[in-house]
């Protein structure tokens, strides 16, 4: 990749970006985003404005993932009466591959870091409606890119 940087997530926007691939294996959660926006402050952003990628690969290192929540909903009919509601849902560990794959080509609502607490949380709508909330700790964030498009 031409363009890294380290503990920067902060200086990206995802809240328009979709994803590309997630994995996780030896010590290292990966994900693949699509049109995410590069920020001024950003460190490798040499122009005074927002500019946007492709491609860029996340990786966190020595991931534990805390929750994976499939956020509930409530259904209505026409007349605003109540048809259905479902709970949140904690997903369990031995689901996370399917959850991986329900994400591929979903939009990303947010990305927050807290670096006091060494932790990133991930809200990401899938393409089959359901949305799911990641929390992780990690050791490090590394984001890499290819090439700045213009908005």
């Amino acid at each position: 990749m031409s363009y890294t940087t380290f503990d920067e997530l902060e200086n990206f926007e995802f809240g328009q970006a979709y994803v590309g691939n997630v994995e996780i294996r030896q010590g290292i959660f990966h994900m693949v985003f699509d049109n995410v926006l590069i920020k001024p402050e950003n460190s490798r952003n040499r122009d005074i404005r927002t500019m946007r990628c492709n491609e860029m690969l996340v990786t966190i290192e020595n991931p534990e993932i805390t929750e994976v929540l499939e956020e509930g909903f409530k259904e209505y009919d026409a007349n605003g009466k109540l048809m259905r509601a479902i709970p949140d849902r904690l997903v369990e560990e031995s689901e996370y591959p399917y959850v991986w794959e329900q994400l591929l080509e979903g939009e990303v609502y947010s990305v927050v870091v807290d670096r006091a607490e060494k932790s990133y949380q991930l809200i990401i709508d899938s393409p089959n409606y359901r949305t799911y909330r990641i929390t992780l700790n990690g050791t490090k964030d590394t984001e890499d890119w290819e090439r700045f498009l213009n908005l």
